[in-house]
C-alpha cells in the first residue's frame, strides 16, 4: 500500500437530508458521492432470508422506491443490531453512496457508521 497524504483531519459533521435533498442531488457530478449525511426514518426490513437487508423510510412515504438501504463493514453484527430495530425511528449517519441504477428515481445507499434511536 501507498501512503498518498497524512496528518490531515476527516471532518465527520453530517449534512442533515431528506429524501428531497437527496433527490435534488445532481448524481452526475462526481463531487456528489461519499457525502457524510444523517437521515431520519423508520428501520423497515426489505431483504430475505438469504439476504436480508434494512433501509430507512422517512416519514410521509409509503413505498418502497424512496425507502434509502443501508449497508455496513460489518454483515452479520449489522444485522443481528437491527434485527429488533425494525419499526423504530431512528436518525443513521453515514456515508451516501450510488447513485446505482439510472433507471430507477431513488437509488442511493447509505454507508452506516452509528445512529441514533428516536422516542417519541
Amino acid at each position: 500500500m501507498e501512503l498518498v497524504s497524512s496528518n490531515h483531519t476527516v471532518d465527520r459533521t453530517p449534512i442533515t437530508m431528506t429524501v428531497e435533498d437527496i433527490l435534488n442531488i445532481d448524481h452526475l457530478n462526481p463531487d456528489s458521492f461519499n457525502k457524510y449525511i444523517s437521515f431520519t426514518g423508520t428501520v423497515i426490513f426489505t431483504g430475505n432470508t438469504w439476504y436480508p437487508s434494512y433501509d430507512l423510510r422517512e416519514d410521509g412515504y409509503t413505498i418502497s422506491e424512496y425507502d434509502l438501504q443501508m449497508w455496513a463493514d460489518t454483515y452479520q453484527p449489522y444485522l443481528d443490531m437491527m434485527a429488533p430495530l425494525v419499526g423504530d425511528k431512528m436518525t443513521a449517519e453515514g456515508y451516501l453512496i450510488g447513485f446505482e441504477y439510472i433507471y430507477c428515481e431513488f437509488d442511493w445507499i447509505l454507508m452506516y457508521t452509528e445512529h441514533v434511536i428516536i422516542i417519541d
